[in-house]
């Protein structure tokens, strides 16, 4: 018997029934199924028609399958359609449980699309970058895009992990630098996420620069101090004992570079520059007390030059030999007294006599102190006046020296004016040098000796307007060289006066001598007279350096 088919009608397979579906349950559940819009080659978007042949062929084959054992089990038509029915039911519930599961499915792409979002989103802003989006939008493919989201978002996690992966390496560093240098670790920097954009980490890149540049600057104060130490040390000579101080003559280490290692290297650089103040002090202190002694009890420069040979520096050692040099120095000059202070008297002499003092200006001292007993008193009073009076002696030995040419030129004055009374010099041999000799000592006369009076009353003016009258042998010296200027020109006057009496008495005594013989007129050494007598003009000098002013 023919079995009616599950696409069929019950009409064709069964007598009459009470009431049958047009479309057998599974077929139209299958039609039911394959419906919708078919795209231009007649298939549903994403369904094959080889795929919906299968599903009608399983339909039919089903359908055709339950009739055959349906006949042989002679169930009525309600019992079959109560079991296509249950079936229906049965395949409603498969694709309902399928749709379900694929619309889980979907829900659980676009939960995924939306997480990849959210973390490229964060990504993108820890990182200063700007993000991609899904070039289809939201009506693309799915699975295509979470592809996609999963692609841009091992992107940027690679960026992210490189960044990371150098954040943490300068971290680290930094760290290391604050820890050696005593700084208090600072949390800000341990949180990394916030320097992963390019800016932050440029930024995060120069505080390790700074603080690199900072480490470099305190390890080469540091050194520097250090080495200012090691020089102390060796300039003074110092005995190394101390556990630091053996670091630091070690180069500074296991010292650090914290700030109580520059704590400690600036307080012992302080106690050293301190101590060599102290040395120097007492050297000098020492040098002024030898030195004032060796010149007194005149010890020799090879003597002195040893000595300075064999203690040079700042050690104690140095400081010793000073000491004993200083009282070797003091006894011996107990024993020197006498023999120094008579020294001294005769050095006193020296320069009274270099500035011209006279009697009075000398007896002040002599009374007080030339006749004192032979003590440390006596001898001090003694180098005091030295002192003085060498200080007044640099005052007056420029003018002295003005002197001593003002002198020279009055000798060459009195010389010139006695020769030139001579006429005879001109009948010389010798008569053309002899005239330009006399011409150059004429100049020096005329011109040199008033510029040299001018020259000294200028720098006695100036001398006097700070110290008071410049006097030699008891008087001002200007208002000496004034009346010797007075003298000169009186002695002057008189000798021309002298010479027009004698020409005078000549004429009246020989009237009209001249002109007896024609074309001859009076010689000139006739009419001078002769050298020295009646009509001379030479006048008697005292000898150069014999003025007692």
């Amino acid at each position: 018997m023919e079995q009616p088919s599950l696409c069929g009608t019950a009409e064709d397979h069964l007598p009459a029934p009470p009431r049958q579906p047009a479309t057998p349950p599974v077929a139209a559940m299958a039609s039911m199924s394959m419906s919708g819009s078919l795209n231009e080659e007649g298939v549903r978007t994403g369904i094959s028609i080889v795929e919906l042949q299968k599903l009608q062929k399983l339909s039919k084959e089903t359908t055709e399958k339950l009739h055959r054992v349906w006949d042989e089990m002679g169930l009525s038509p309600e019992e079959r359609s109560l079991q296509l029915n249950s079936l229906l039911e049965a395949v409603e519930t498969v694709f309902t449980q399928k749709v379900g599961d694929e619309v889980a499915l979907r829900d659980e792409y676009i939960s995924a699309a939306a997480s990849l979002e959210k973390e490229i989103d964060a990504i993108s802003e820890q990182l200063g970058m700007p993000r991609k989006h899904f070039p289809h939008g939201d009506s693309g493919n799915l699975m295509v895009k979470l592809t996609w989201l999963r692609s841009h978002l091992a992107d940027f996690q690679a960026i992210k992990e490189e960044r990371m992966t150098k954040l943490e390496d300068m971290c680290t560093r930094l760290q290391e630098i604050r820890i050696q240098m005593g700084e208090i670790e600072d949390n800000q920097l341990m949180d990394l996420d916030a320097f992963l954009t390019q800016e932050a980490m440029q930024d995060y890149e120069s505080k390790l620069i700074e603080a690199t540049h900072h480490k470099t600057r305190r390890i080469a104060a540091i050194q520097e101090t250090i080495r200012d130490i090691t020089a102390l040390f060796e300039e003074l000579e110092y005995d190394i004992q101390d556990d630091i101080d053996k670091a630091i003559m070690e180069g500074g280490e296991g010292l650090g570079i914290d700030m109580d290692a520059v704590a400690i290297l600036s307080q012992r650089a302080r106690e050293l520059t301190d101590e060599k103040i102290s040395r120097t002090e007492r050297l000098k202190q020492l040098g002024s007390q030898i030195q004032p002694l060796w010149e007194r009890l005149d010890v020799d420069t090879d003597t002195r030059q040893k000595f300075f040979m064999d203690n040079r520096g700042l050690g104690v050692g140095v400081i010793r030999q000073c000491e004993l040099e200083l009282e070797r120095l003091i006894h011996l000059k107990q024993e020197m007294m006498g023999d120094l202070i008579r020294n001294a008297q005769a050095k006193i002499q020296e320069l009274w006599d270099e500035m011209k003092f006279d009697d009075e200006q000398r007896e002040a001292f002599t009374h007080a102190h030339m006749m004192a007993p032979i003590c440390e008193d006596t001898l001090i009073a003694h180098e005091e006046e030295i002192a003085v009076l060498n200080i007044q002696a640099e005052l007056y030995r420029p003018i002295l020296k003005a002197v001593e040419r003002y002198e020279q030129l009055c000798e060459e004055r009195d010389d010139y004016e006695a020769k030139i009374q001579d006429s005879s010099r001109l009948l010389s041999r010798k008569g053309g040098s002899a005239l330009r000799e006399e011409e150059a000592q004429r100049r020096r006369v005329t011109q040199g000796l008033p510029r040299t009076i001018e020259k000294i009353k200028n720098t006695i003016a100036e001398y006097e307007e700070e110290h008071g009258p410049f006097v030699l042998n008891g008087r001002r010296f200007v208002e000496t060289m004034d009346e010797m200027e007075i003298e000169h020109a009186r002695q002057l006057a008189e000798a021309k006066e002298r010479k027009k009496k004698s020409k005078d008495t000549k004429e009246d005594f020989f009237p009209g001598s001249a002109s007896r013989i024609p074309g001859r007129t009076p010689s000139k050494k006739s009419a001078a007279g002769t050298p020295g007598g009646p009509g001379s003009s030479q006048r008697t000098r005292p000898p150069l350096g014999s003025r007692n002013y």
